[in-house]
Parts: structure tokens; C-alpha cells; sequence
């Protein structure tokens, strides 16, 4: 859906405006591209509101010719999303037959452990409900500020059709989670896409964790931010994270950061920071009408059990023989680890298939209270 809005609180005013009516959209690309659900009776209503400039549905041709700078962007966000291939489809949960309930949110209480916050005066730490600097992920619900951001490494670019089906697998992740949480105010994810940076990192040769301290800071400088936290060779991406937050209006800020290379060579094939706030991932390569890393997983079900880490969400696999037991408690609900393969008094009597597991397209209970 292509909108014309003011600002970004025109932008939100229109999106609260038309879900109260029964629309969904968990995907937002300021300043005028929507992506979701539209029941035909609302979008009849809603082509009175003068902010709608044009609606596309899924199954028809995009209609959308690139002209000038502003329109390519449009245009590759449409091709993206008329693109979306079945094997990367998700599932879509049955219907509960209850309706969505008004969740009340608590106040974040501090957590006197983080590391100490700069001193930066004018800064308001996004929106969230008492969440500062660097609680940037601490609940899956409101407004989340995604960040993509796409290098270019030696001897691999970009290209158009790359960029696309890269956030396709992105928004595949992202709409997995999104149409999971069923309580208001929901969860939308509102992206910020950058590409057209590139890094001397050799992610192909050498694992780019052990190496956070130098790559980093050099793409993270490139697009102007900086670390403000002394110590913190990742600092960096929480400034431009709160950067988000704070544009966008977003109670949290999440970052993916995967550089144009088909897998990493070692023991893991992504990575992310427990409690956000990013995620380091392969690009992988379009093959078999959807984008695989390493030959074996999906990128989108990669970054469904990455999204859920920085979240708070714990892992339940057990790899090399150790993984978190169930008696083990995670996420701002404080809830028990109880899918894990580590079985253990806590656990619930039957493990059932779950994301923290394996790359899949199923949930457990236990992960979705946790995130």
C-alpha cells in the first residue's frame, strides 16, 4: 500500500486509525509504503481517506515503474513483496475465536547491572515504557524500529534482485513473529533499509565475531553513527538504533546486519546478541525459489530464532552437549525455559517443535512468553 502522510505521526495516526477498523499492518517502510492485511470492506472505507494513494494486492502486477530515486525504493520494496516464493511461506496460526485483549503494560524496572549510560543531553531513548539507552528489545510488543543493513564484502555485491529477496526473507522472519502476537497493541515492525556500504571484513574466511571490535565500527561509522558507550566495541549500532526508536516514534530498536556473502565459514551459521541489539547473518544464496544459507536453512527461519534472542527469547537446541535447562528463567515475564531439550524437573511433559530449536516455522508457548 502506497500512502501519502505529513510525518511520521501521520504515518502511525493512519496506521491506529485503520486497524481499529480491522486492518493489519505489521510492516511499515516511512514514509509511505505499508505492507499487511486488508479486509475488502475496510479498504473500501479506507479510499476515502485522502492519505491512500494506491493499494496493491497480492497475485496482481506491481504497476510500479521506477522513476527517479523515491520510486526505485518503492519499487524495489514491491517487487520484494510480490516476489515472496512458497518455500519461504509461513504458516499462519487457526483462528482462536476470541478476540485480541487490551494487554496492560507494566514500567521496565532497571537493570542496575547494564553498563553506565552516556551522558547525552536531548537524547530521549526512543519511546519505550521507562526502557533507556540500551534496553532496546525488551518485550515483543508496540512499534519496532528495524534496522537492515546490507554490506558489500570483497568480491560480492548487492544487487537489486539480492536487496530484494534478502528483505523478503527479513519480512518473512518478522511476519512469523508479528501474526503470533495476538494481544493489543500487537507488534509492527517499521524498517530502515541501508545499502551501498562496504567493509573490508573477510566474513567469508573469518568468523565476524571474533572480530566485532574492527567491522563494526567501520560500517556503523560509514552510515554516521558512533559508539557512545566507552568500552563497547558494538556501541555503535545502539546509537543508531536509538536513532530509530526516536525518528520512528518506536517503543524498541532491532538491527540486522547481513553482509553480501553466501555463509559464514564456521561452528555457526548467524548470530545475535542476547537482549538485542543485533543480529549478524548471511545473505545466503537464491537458490530452489527461496534464500539459503550454507546450503541447508532458510534465511527467514535463520532469523526467526535470531529475532526471538534479541528478545530475550533462550535457546532450546542442544548443541556440542550443553544448551539452557528448562529451570532457567528468561524474558521481561520472567518465564521458564520449559521446550528445552535439556530436560530437567521443569520441563514440560512434551517437547513440541519450536523455533529456539531448530530453523522451523513453529512456536512454543514458552518462547512466545518468553520474547
Amino acid at each position: 500500500m502506497l500512502v501519502r502522510a505529513a510525518d511520521i505521526d501521520d504515518l502511525w495516526a493512519f496506521v491506529e486509525a485503520w486497524e481499529k477498523e480491522g486492518a493489519r499492518f505489521p510492516h511499515v517502510y516511512p514514509p509511505d509504503v505499508l505492507i499487511g492485511r486488508v479486509p475488502a470492506r475496510v479498504e473500501d472505507a479506507m479510499r476515502a481517506d485522502a492519505r491512500l494513494v494506491r493499494v496493491y494486492r497480492k497475485g496482481g502486477a506491481p504497476g510500479l515503474e521506477p522513476s527517479g530515486k523515491e520510486m526505485d525504493r518503492v519499487g524495489l520494496l514491491a517487487a520484494s513483496w510480490f516476489a515472496e516464493r512458497r518455500a519461504e511461506d509461513l504458516p499462519e496460526l487457526p483462528a482462536t475465536g476470541r478476540p485480541a485483549e487490551p494487554l496492560v503494560i507494566p514500567p521496565l524496572a532497571f537493570d542496575k547491572s547494564s553498563p553506565p549510560l552516556p551522558d547525552l543531553e536531548g537524547k530521549t531513548y526512543g519511546r519505550a515504557f521507562g526502557a533507556n539507552y540500551i534496553q532496546t528489545s525488551e518485550w515483543m510488543l508496540g512499534k519496532v524500529a528495524v534496522g537492515v543493513v546490507l554490506p558489500d564484502c570483497p568480491g560480492n555485491t548487492y544487487s537489486r534482485a539480492d536487496i530484494a529477496s534478502v528483505l523478503e526473507s527479513v519480512r518473512g522472519a518478522l511476519d512469523f513473529w508479528a501474526s503470533r502476537v495476538d494481544v493489543i497493541p500487537y507488534v509492527r515492525f517499521v524498517y530502515d533499509v541501508r545499502s551501498g556500504v562496504r567493509t573490508d571484513m573477510d566474513f567469508m574466511n573469518r568468523p565476524p565475531r571474533i572480530d566485532e571490535e574492527v567491522w563494526v565500527p567501520e560500517i556503523l561509522g560509514k552510515l554516521g553513527y558512533e559508539s557512545r558507550i566507552g568500552g563497547d566495541p558494538t556501541g555503535a549500532v545502539y546509537d543508531y538504533v536509538d536513532s530509530l526508536r526516536t525518528g520512528y516514534r518506536s517503543e524498541w530498536g532491532i538491527c540486522f546486519i547481513i553482509p553480501k556473502v553466501p555463509a559464514f565459514r564456521s561452528s555457526y551459521d548467524a548470530y545475535s546478541h542476547f537482549g538485542g541489539p543485533f543480529v549478524c547473518a548471511p545473505a545466503g544464496v537464491l537458490k530452489d525459489e527461496g534464500r539459503l544459507v550454507g546450503g541447508t536453512v532458510w534465511l527467514s527461519h535463520l532469523l526467526i530464532k535470531q529475532t526471538g534472542h534479541l528478545f530475550w527469547a533462550l535457546d532450546e537446541s542442544c548443541f556440542s552437549g550443553s544448551c539452557v535447562p528448562c529451570h532457567v528463567r528468561s524474558g521481561y515475564l520472567n518465564i521458564y525455559n520449559k521446550n528445552s531439550m535439556n530436560r530437567d524437573y521443569y520441563c514440560a511433559p512434551h517437547h513440541v517443535p519450536c523455533a529456539m530449536e531448530t530453523p522451523t516455522a513453529h512456536l512454543c508457548e514458552y518462547t512466545l512468553a518468553q520474547a
